[in-house]
């Protein structure tokens, strides 16, 4: 009897050992949780306050702040040029009276509704049996583009 005492014993200690083992592990893991939540909030609150210290002397340009000022404007500068030449590459315009990016072959602004006007094409550019404003195949006889609503001859 005395054998299975002391198994009883050992088998005791081991199954609380394992439970205080996987309690501390659990506790470890939610500390931890709370130690990336606390970093990533003071990391937003830096971020924020950087934000509120350029806002208030992007203007006055305090000497202490004028290089990081203007890689902040030189980086606003490519990134308007990046958009730009990504409107440039999808065909895209702005429209003349709000200023909304619209897109290539659209008749009038989502925005305000301006009819969207685009130049006709140099007669030498221009394809027969091809909308001058948004490149659309036309068919035979038409005397408007079926995508944007231009007048073709």
């Amino acid at each position: 009897m005395a054998f299975f005492d002391e198994m009883k014993g050992k088998l005791t200690q081991a199954t609380q050992t394992t439970a205080k083992k996987a309690k501390d592990l659990t506790d470890i893991a939610k500390l931890n949780g709370e130690i990336s939540d606390a970093e990533r909030k003071i990391n937003d609150l830096y971020s924020k306050l950087g934000f509120e210290v350029y806002r208030l002397h992007q203007k006055d340009e305090a000497p202490e702040f004028a290089d990081i000022i203007q890689q902040i404007r030189d980086l606003h500068t490519r990134i308007e040029e990046n958009r730009r030449q990504i409107q440039t590459i999808n065909g895209d315009s702005n429209c003349p009276n709000c200023g909304a990016k619209v897109k290539r072959g659209v008749a009038f602004c989502a925005a305000c509704g301006t009819r969207i006007t685009v130049p006709a094409a140099p007669a030498a550019e221009q394809q027969p049996g091809v909308c001058p404003n948004c490149g659309a195949v036309l068919n035979p006889g038409s005397a408007f583009c079926g995508s944007c609503g231009t007048r073709v001859e």
